[in-house]
This record gives C-alpha cells, sequence and structure tokens, in this order.
C-alpha cells in the first residue's frame, strides 16, 4: 500500500521487466484533469 499526504508530490512508476502489474485504486482523490502518465525517462 502507498499513501500519499496531502500537497505531496509523488510519482508511482511499474517497470516494463516488472514480475507483476499494479492496480491503482484513488480514495477521497479530489477530480482534476491535469494528470498526465508517468514518464521514468524525465
Amino acid at each position: 500500500m502507498f499513501a500519499a499526504q496531502l500537497d505531496s508530490p509523488h510519482r508511482a512508476y511499474n517497470p516494463d521487466d516488472a514480475e507483476g502489474s499494479v492496480s491503482v485504486v484513488a480514495i477521497g482523490a479530489p477530480s482534476v484533469d491535469d494528470v498526465a502518465p508517468s514518464d521514468p525517462a524525465e
């Protein structure tokens, strides 16, 4: 489990060669329209 505190930037990443997949569940997250996929090369 990963929990982010308010106003704490974070970038979750699961590499292509990972042994398993991940699931994301956002609880109590505000509705936003400025999201973008994470690019590990940045």
